[in-house]
């Protein structure tokens, strides 16, 4: 241990603090008190965060100074060591300080402490910026420059596969929206992807890749102008067809996601992947139609995962005329007692409005979805019971061939024609049947599921806000009830009480 470093120890961390700005201050005055970089390199690597913040910081202000400025550019390198100018040495041993700066902090990305690690991703950022802006290697003529190798290097461990790095990632995200930076990351990420074999992609190191992909921002049109931050701009009007085209974007994208989804995802990251692919993946794809078979294979694996990859598959068929015939057969018998339990309850109940809007379905169709919906309603929770009510009754506004199921002619309580079991919409005799089971519904013990099944007492004319249902729980149902107060006393006795025992009682205990 030299002399200096046991000095460094021994000292209070205020006055570390304070040596750090000192030195920081004399290195930005003069260009003589740049060996202070050295010191301040040490105190980078203190194990106090509030010292080793303070001297990330410096170096964030000494080396953005020395960028900007040239210091460390050298025009054309001598092919020996001993033909370098005394200005050239300083800018190679700049050079040398610049880069271990660069590895340190590189290094703190996953240090334990949560503002160490947003200091440090900060500086890099700016070393990015400004090195993109002011190339330490001037560029050759026609040629752009970037510095991707920096940002590879922070991409690589942010992309952690033993910490989870989503609060550094969505940091980074706020300048994804430079068309620069966007780029040269989803080239990062692919590299990441590529190098790392399926086997070995685990949980956190695919989080921490979705969370990158999910926070990737894209222009409104192909014709706007060229939004870059860090890319040095040529005076020799250098084309940027790849930064400035977002077909080109979206190719890349394109091919981050499509090795990402060969990936083995777990329930948990496969729901989030699902939830987030009709805003944040499917419009900025080169081809949507690439995601048909992960969705298709997604709408097959039942339960919570088939109900969120509805909405995909949805806007695949209405949007990108995805050929997919037996979509409504398949969604048909996603209607289970257990939907009622299920997370996406609200969501799947919106999706199904969404999926049966079209006035152009068959009538044999809605009517199969009617009485199912009907019949799930008799063993549903109070909210679930009352929201397909105003299910069924949305779906006979809508439908109005479907109104013969409210009182059929020829129905008979006795032989209900309807098949629940059948799982094809197609063959169940929906048409046949009748809507006894709102009837029943109007003897319900909830109130609020009588008086919505009492409305196919008369003709149903008008649909109701769906929304207005989908959100409440039979908790808040029950709440609602005991809030609302009696407008009428009730007798509970055929003669009123005078007190809290009558004559007969008091001789009673009287005797006894």
């Amino acid at each position: 241990m030299t002399v200096e470093s046991t000095k460094i120890i021994m000292k209070s961390n205020k006055d570390k603090i304070s040596e750090i700005k000192l030195k920081t201050k004399k290195c930005l005055d003069d260009k003589k008190g740049v060996n202070a970089i050295i010191d301040i390199l040490c105190y980078s690597q203190e194990d106090d965060a509030s010292v080793a913040i303070v001297a990330v910081r410096a170096l964030q202000q000494i080396f953005a100074r020395l960028l900007s400025v040239g210091e460390m550019v050298i025009d054309t390198m001598p092919d020996k060591e001993e033909d370098l100018t005394k200005g050239e040495k300083v800018s190679v041993w700049l050079r040398e300080q610049y880069k271990t700066a660069c590895d340190a902090l590189v290094e703190k990305l996953d240090n334990a402490d949560a503002k160490l690690q947003e200091a440090s991703l900060v500086a890099l950022l700016k070393f990015v910026e400004q090195e993109g802006q002011r190339p330490l290697d001037k560029p050759a003529a026609g040629q752009l420059s970037f510095p991707y190798t920096l940002l590879q290097s922070v991409v690589e461990k942010l992309l952690s596969k033993t910490d989870n790095m989503e609060a550094l990632i969505l940091r980074l995200s706020e300048v994804m929206e430079h068309d620069d930076v966007r780029f040269f990351l989803m080239k990062a990420i692919k590299q990441e992807l590529g190098k790392t074999p399926t086997k070995d992609r685990n949980e956190v190191f695919l989080s921490n890749v979705l969370c990158a992909l999910e926070n990737l921002e894209f222009p409104e049109s192909d014709g706007s102008e060229p939004l870059t931050k860090f890319l040095a701009v040529s005076d020799d009007n250098v084309s940027q067809p790849k930064l400035s085209s977002l077909a080109e974007q979206k190719k890349s994208f394109t091919a981050c996601w499509m090795e990402f989804l060969r990936s083995e995802l777990t329930s948990g990251l496969y729901r989030r992947v699902l939830t987030k692919l009709d805003e944040k993946v499917v419009p900025f794809l080169s081809s949507p139609l690439v995601l048909a078979d992960f969705l298709t294979q997604s709408y097959d694996v039942g339960g919570a995962i088939s109900l969120l990859a509805l909405n995909g598959i949805f806007i695949l068929i209405h949007r990108y005329n995805l050929d997919y015939p037996d979509f409504y057969k398949k969604f048909y018998t996603l209607f289970e007692p257990q939907i009622f339990q299920a997370k996406y309850k609200a969501r799947f109940f919106h999706l199904a409005d969404l999926f049966l809007s079209s006035t152009h379905l068959p009538s044999y169709l809605v009517a199969s979805f009617v009485k199912r919906i009907a019949r799930l309603a008799l063993s549903a929770p109070p909210a679930g019971a009352r929201l397909c009510v105003v299910f069924v009754y949305n779906l006979m506004v809508r439908h109005p061939s479907c109104a013969v199921l409210a009182h059929h002619p020829d129905y008979t309580c006795n032989t209900d024609p309807f098949l629940m079991e059948e799982q094809d919409p197609a063959k169940t005799k929906a048409m046949d049947s009748s809507l006894w089971e709102i009837k029943t519904l109007q003897s319900h013990f909830s109130p609020e599921v009588a008086q919505e099944a009492m409305k196919i007492n008369h003709p149903v004319t008008q649909e109701q806000k769906l929304a207005d249902f989908l959100e409440v729980s039979t908790e808040q149902m029950m709440e609602h009830a005991m809030k609302k107060k009696p407008t009428q006393e009730v007798p509970i006795n055929h003669e009123k009480p005078k007190g809290l025992f009558d004559k007969n009682i008091q001789r009673f205990f009287t005797l006894v």
